[in-house]
């Protein structure tokens, strides 16, 4: 009843709380929650001081699946081709995995990891787009 923590995902060796699945009844939403606190982490920069995350983006083919047994056609990503274009940590398992019986193990894809690659292209767009602006009106200032 009411809000709250409907599980929590520790690490066993400090029983670090890693994420969570939670509930707001006033909005109606299950959040899948993994932990962002600055505390829980170290910082090494801006992503755009490291890499240009457009990179990334541009490395990553959408392409529009139906799932085996599914008759919905949909946008999505394979795992393996998010791993080669430089987002490994997104993706588990491995490439063609079989069992011993021949079936293959799938890989699975955590998408959410790619949101701060997404914000930060995003962001270094709006930059590109108002130095742009500002270039545009300086010619048509001269003009």
């Amino acid at each position: 009843t009411g809000d709250g923590e409907l599980c929590q995902f520790a690490t066993e060796a400090a029983l670090s709380i890693r994420g969570s699945v939670s509930y707001n009844r006033g909005g109606g939403v299950i959040a899948y929650n993994t932990t962002s606190d600055y505390r829980s982490k170290e910082e090494f920069g801006l992503v755009s001081e490291w890499t240009n995350p457009r990179t990334l983006i541009d490395k990553i083919p959408v392409h529009l699946i139906r799932m085996n047994g599914s008759d919905v056609v949909r946008p999505g990503l394979i795992a393996h081709e998010v791993a080669e274009a430089g987002a490994p940590y997104c993706v588990g398992g491995k490439k063609d995995a079989v069992d011993e019986k021949g079936e293959p193990i799938m890989q699975s894809l955590a998408e959410t990891p790619l949101i701060p690659s997404l914000l930060a292209a995003v962001q270094d767009l709006y930059r590109i787009n108002d130095e742009l602006r500002a270039r545009i009106a300086t010619l048509e200032g001269a003009a």
